[in-house]
């Protein structure tokens, strides 16, 4: 394959930059996530929730780990953002505590 210049390719005794030789090459073929759980694959959520002092008093607003009822928190809305997506792929839609 004959690299071309195409600021030199317009002169008289250009023929090219150089030569590309592919030796060999493979086509690797790439799983989707679709493609694992199609072939079988289980999944299984699990949860672990930091309760370190530093998150703040669980009783006061401002805390990660605040629990109104009315508006969840951060880590109540990233759990079921994340379980929401998983139970499709989940064959009894069932979370059970390990």
């Amino acid at each position: 394959l004959d690299l071309i210049n195409p600021k030199k390719a317009g002169k008289k005794r250009y023929k090219n930059s150089g030569t590309l030789t592919i030796a060999a090459f493979s086509i690797l073929k790439m799983p989707s996530f679709f493609h694992y759980v199609y072939s079988g694959c289980r999944l299984n959520f699990s949860v672990a929730i930091d309760f370190t002092a530093s998150n703040g008093d669980p009783s006061h607003p401002s805390s990660l780990h605040h629990y109104d009822p009315a508006q969840p928190n951060q880590y109540v809305q990233a759990l079921m953002a994340v379980g929401h997506v998983l139970n499709a792929y989940d064959s009894d839609h069932l979370y059970p505590a390990l």
